[in-house]
């Protein structure tokens, strides 16, 4: 590449100067996230279908095995998108307003590995993301049905697809945080529902009661650690929220601050879930099944405020997901082409999430397998090769992995193990 003279260098426009006093970048910040709205983004991608398990997920592998595997789940999820944030931090540039630029997931994996690493992302970001799309199609219908069950569950699931389908059309990262700060107040909604439901069924629990819990159980730890990998899995959507945050050097502040709030809302859930239900949770599969019962007639006050607060919080998680799959998506369009060849893509896309969902199986069996098909790799395994490369062998050879960082190297080829082991127990 020709060095550029500073006589060469494009004057920058009105705005990429208006955006320098706003940021501490010198671009254009208009349309991007604050840090606040980066955290929500973050929070709504992980909270969503796979808190519906997390009751479960205790009855697997006991109170005791439960809290391990969900503090393990949490701080390991947590490094590693630490890990990506600097791996995508090594390639970064900046486009002509002097706003930095910060690769694509798939990008990051072309740059490390080649075509094998953008393929690797492609298959378990993309797979993993539309799955969890379609599981929140067949959420919509299931809790729709429990209230008003006039229409088979196919036809709810056609009538929710054509809901989104306009609202997947929204381009601006920015639109999509607001909307994404609703469904936090969803969360947080549906968290008091389940402590109320919880702790009034543990209080007014009578002598004949058969309800049980377990300390540990080691026979569905891989099942229970698969599930709970959609419930950390935000890690694909670092470098997206990065590239649309006002100051994306506040990163570190929007992932500390977004698995504090994801945190303290597992704890409740599982506290009050598990708590209230015990291992009885099992034969319900899920704690809004648990808490509103399987028909209409067994329907309280509690039955109809979850299902609500669900219905909500599927359509703010719905748009988080299924945006960064339509981006990449939309990465292979011709440049000539019309620009609505892009909602045309996006229309598609639904489309192909309502007809598997016509099809799918039990949702929490779909959500252990995505977890530990697709989520491990994708959380875990993928971000930690990046960085290796990017930030590692790059600068200081393959001995740069574990020269002067012998303690990490360990932790990380634990990490390593766990996502093999995980795997593998999901095929």
């Amino acid at each position: 590449m020709v060095p550029t003279s500073p006589s060469m260098k494009a004057s920058p426009s009105a705005d990429c100067v208006q955006g320098s006093k706003k940021s501490n970048f010198k671009g254009n910040t208009r349309g991007k996230t604050t840090t606040l709205g980066a955290m929500a983004n973050l929070v709504m991608i992980c909270i969503g279908v796979g808190i519906l398990g997390l009751p479960l997920v205790m009855q697997q592998a006991g109170w005791i095995g439960g809290y391990i595997l969900l503090v393990v789940a949490g701080a390991s999820s947590l490094w590693m998108g630490k890990h990506l944030a600097d791996a995508c931090s090594t390639y970064s540039s900046s486009d002509s307003c002097g706003n930095p630029v910060f690769p694509s997931y798939q990008s990051l994996g072309y740059m490390t590995y080649g075509f094998i690493g953008k393929a690797s992302v492609i298959v378990t970001m993309d797979i993993f993301m539309l799955g969890l799309c379609v599981i929140l199609l067949v959420l919509f219908a299931d809790n729709t049905l429990r209230i008003w069950p006039v229409l088979n569950r196919s036809s709810w699931i056609l009538i929710y697809s054509g809901i989104m389908i306009p609202l997947v059309w929204i381009r601006s990262m920015k639109l999509i945080a607001w909307l994404s700060i609703g469904g936090v107040v969803s969360v947080f909604a549906t968290v008091a529902v389940v402590l109320v439901a919880g702790f009034s069924r543990m209080a007014n629990r009578g002598s004949d009661d058969t309800i049980t819990h377990s300390l540990f159980n080691y026979s569905d730890l891989g099942a229970a650690f698969g599930t709970l990998m959609t419930s950390f899995g935000l890690t694909a959507m670092i470098p997206s929220v990065m590239n649309n945050m006002e100051k994306p050097d506040k990163v570190g502040t929007s992932l500390y601050g977004a698995f504090a709030i994801i945190f303290s809302v597992y704890i409740c859930l599982t506290v009050a879930g598990y708590g209230g239900f015990g291992n009885s949770i099992a034969q319900y599969g899920d704690i809004v099944s648990a808490i509103s019962g399987t028909t209409t007639s067994t329907l309280n006050d509690q039955g109809y405020a979850i299902i609500i607060c669900i219905l909500i919080l599927c359509a703010s998680h719905f748009l988080a997901l299924f945006c960064p799959v339509a981006t990449d998506c939309e990465k292979l369009i011709p440049p000539k082409a019309p620009k609505i060849t892009a909602y045309v893509v996006r229309t598609a896309l639904v489309g192909i999430c309502a007809f598997f969902a016509t099809v799918v199986p039990g949702v929490t069996d779909m959500i252990s397998l995505l977890g530990s098909v697709c989520g491990m790799p994708n959380v875990m395994l993928l971000p930690l090769l990046f960085y290796w490369k990017a930030c590692l062998v790059d600068v200081h050879g393959i001995r740069g992995i574990y020269r002067g960082r012998i303690v990490k190297f360990i932790a990380e080829l634990l990490i390593c193990a766990l996502s093999l082991f995980t795997f593998g127990y999901g095929l």
